[in-house]
């Protein structure tokens, strides 16, 4: 055993001259005992072959093989893989305590074998990301983002904040994080997300992604654009800060303007202008007393994002780490607020262009945001200011009367299904949708 409890050494996969290496959490019992499986049929129904003992042979490694690693134009002889742990606590599955994880972290480390041609490394879960940068913050952070190449002992004093938003070259090994393929087995409403970030390891490869902050101005611009991006900082309802950013003819721009600065001769707005917003229920208010009362087309990314994608997180930090041309910048909201401020303008709009595409491949969500959730905003700053009154008397039959429709709805699907299927299960019917109906397969052409 390499330590305390441990199971049997499984070594790294080391690809010469590869670019890309992945990095695992722990061995699993056919990674550990030298079984590939080459046939899949389900959990617990697959074909193996002999191997030499290796990560990435088993179920999980099949599903990244088969499934992710095709968005992202590799195949498995194209990289190295390594596991974080190189054996299995106490024989099994199961991670250890974060105390125990810490010191296994730092015994089984030796990334010193890889290349120099790599580049890029894919870490799948927090430990792998804890291995390979000593970051220890929850995975969901830093899914979809970057971190420097940083392989520390886990012993060692936590590194110092960041203060920029990292934009790597290159030229230099950075580390790119993803769910672990055996928790999207268990959240598959979440196997879009993570084909979506393995589409992404194929910009990086490029070079087409991240991409450097726009140039960021201090004043407020002195003609509105036709189509911008916009965001505030405030505390209670006292706005201290706010940022737009739009595209010029000459390039991105982001303005990120202070409340002394804010305020005086107010930008010539032109009728019709769009200007999009995160949650603009909270930042609405604030543009009205920069603007006034200005004849403009509000959108909101977060209505946009819970119409297409309803099962999925709608806060900034999750959208831009799907649409956002920049690399993750919600972690600077204390190291250097400005920048933070410049990041959430410019992922709100690469939110909304994601958005827009997207509605094009789904018109008839499109006019459920349209007409159903767009028009709510309204209705509730109108609420908010003055209430809004309620028919007490109708509250009791409406409630029945949603009980009947809810009833009659789980009687169908148990009906569809063949079973006594329920509805208030999210993984029952992730599963029913993603591995039986299979809603989330890329058919050829489509």
């Amino acid at each position: 055993p390499m330590w305390q409890d441990g199971g049997l050494f499984t070594p790294d996969r080391i690809v010469p001259d590869a670019t890309v290496a992945i990095l695992g959490q722990n061995p699993g019992e056919n990674e550990e005992r030298g079984r590939r499986i080459t046939q899949y049929d389900g959990p617990g129904r697959y074909t193996t072959t002999e191997t030499e003992p290796q990560p990435f042979t088993g179920p999980t490694g099949w599903a990244m093989e088969h499934q992710l690693m095709p968005e992202a134009g590799l195949q498995r002889d194209d990289v190295s893989y390594m596991n974080a742990l190189r054996c299995r606590w106490r024989g099994g599955n199961t991670l250890p305590p974060a105390k125990i994880l810490k010191e296994a972290l730092a015994h089984c480390r030796q990334y010193d074998a890889l290349p120099d041609s790599t580049m890029l490394v894919v870490a799948t879960g927090g430990p792998a990301m804890q291995a390979a940068t000593g970051c220890t913050g929850p995975v969901g952070d830093w899914r979809g983002y970057m971190l420097p190449w940083a392989p520390v002992w886990p012993l060692e004093a936590p590194r110092p904040p960041a203060r920029d938003i990292y934009t790597p070259t290159q030229a230099e090994r950075r580390v790119f994080v993803t769910y672990h393929v055996a928790f999207i087995a268990e959240a598959p409403w979440l196997r879009p997300v993570a084909m979506r970030d393995w589409q992404k390891v194929s910009q990086i490869l490029k070079g087409a992604w991240p991409k450097p902050l726009p140039m960021m101005l201090s004043y407020p611009p002195p003609r509105w654009p036709l189509k911008c991006s916009w965001d505030t900082e405030f505390n209670d309802d006292f706005m201290f800060r706010y940022s737009m950013a739009w595209d010029s003819p000459s390039g991105s721009l982001v303005h990120v303007v202070e409340r002394a600065d804010s305020y005086g001769n107010p930008p010539k707005v032109e009728p019709g202008s769009v200007i999009i917003m995160q949650n603009a229920e909270a930042d609405l208010s604030f543009m009205e007393q920069i603007l006034g009362k200005v004849d403009v087309r509000v959108e909101d990314t977060m209505y946009a994002h819970s119409v297409l994608w309803s099962d999925l997180d709608h806060d900034l930090n999750f959208g831009g780490s799907l649409y956002a041309s920049i690399n993750r910048w919600k972690h600077l909201v204390t190291s250097n607020p400005r920048v933070y401020s410049a990041g959430d303008a410019v992922g709100t709009l690469d939110w909304w262009k994601g958005m827009e595409a997207e509605f094009q491949r789904d018109p008839r969500s499109q006019w459920v945001y349209q007409h159903c959730l767009l028009p709510q905003l309204q209705v509730i700053r109108k609420a908010r200011a003055k209430g809004i009154k309620v028919n007490h008397a109708r509250i009791g039959p409406a409630f029945k009367e949603l009980e009947h429709v809810m009833t009659v709805e789980r009687l169908k699907a148990q009906a569809w299904a063949g079973y006594p299927i329920n509805l208030d299960s999210p993984p029952q019917v992730a599963r029913w949708l993603y591995d039986i109906e299979d809603i989330g397969a890329r058919k050829k052409g489509r």
